[in-house]
């Protein structure tokens, strides 16, 4: 397991009428994500078939199981070096991070390779019959929810209004701190239901999970959107209701 990336760069060119060319704006868009693997057989194959020469290993060597998006600061979606230079917690600069929401995280793994079951990153789930739960249980959302992105500059200062953000959510929701929800989840006290909102680069992604078996029981994914809004509550409540 370890932590991978990738980035990707968009130029934009200018055309004129004269034939004549001019490079425009250039865009940067960086992924950062927690990655599991395996190693293709073939690597072995080779090196053990080489006796003279070194077998290098590369990511072609890599055979991917599964991907976990990482929401980080601004500061380390900047550099990502940073993540190399912190301890296990990440020092405060990874949001979706911590032993309580890893440990769903492997539940839901595990689940998925039990069931043979091949879910892509962009794919929507919804479990209709737990989702109703939520009409009676309380919704607990990390406090990170409310930081505002402003995509010009990075600024991760501002924050959004609590009220205005979750209007359109009629049930009950409770803010909490990310280190409360993972000792929450790793006290085990029966099951409630948690937010996880990640901005990965240009993508959206905000799912519901169950603390208590890891299941995710509502996702959804919106490209080219950076912050979350009212409308995205109010498309998971419309989902409850």
């Amino acid at each position: 397991m370890t932590i991978g990336g990738y980035e990707t760069n968009t130029q934009f060119v200018n055309l004129y009428k004269n034939g004549s060319r001019s490079n425009g704006i250039n865009y940067s868009n960086t992924h950062l994500y927690l990655e599991l693997w395996t190693c293709d057989p073939n690597f072995f194959t080779r090196r053990d078939q080489s006796k003279k020469k070194k077998v290098v290993f590369d990511n072609l060597d890599k055979i991917r199981v599964a991907r976990i998006e990482l929401f980080t600061d601004f500061k380390t979606l900047a550099d990502p070096d940073n993540l190399y230079q912190v301890e296990y917690d990440g020092d405060g600069h990874i949001r979706n991070w911590g032993p309580g929401i890893l440990k769903n995280y492997i539940q839901t793994l595990t689940s998925f390779l039990n069931k043979t079951e091949a879910r892509k990153l962009y794919d929507e789930i919804l479990n209709p019959a737990e989702i109703k739960n939520l009409k009676k249980e309380t919704l607990f959302v990390p406090d990170y929810t409310l930081y505002k992105f402003n995509k010009f500059n990075g600024d991760e200062s501002k924050r959004h209004d609590e009220k205005e953000l979750f209007s359109d959510y009629k049930y009950n929701y409770k803010l909490l701190t990310t280190d409360e929800l993972n000792q929450n989840i790793l006290k085990g006290d029966g099951a409630f239901y948690y937010l996880i909102y990640i901005k990965s680069s240009t993508d959206k992604f905000l799912s519901v999970i169950n603390s208590n078996t890891g299941e995710i029981i509502y996702s959804k994914y919106s490209p080219v959107s950076y912050n979350i809004k009212s409308g995205d509550l109010k498309d998971l409540y419309d989902k409850i209701r």
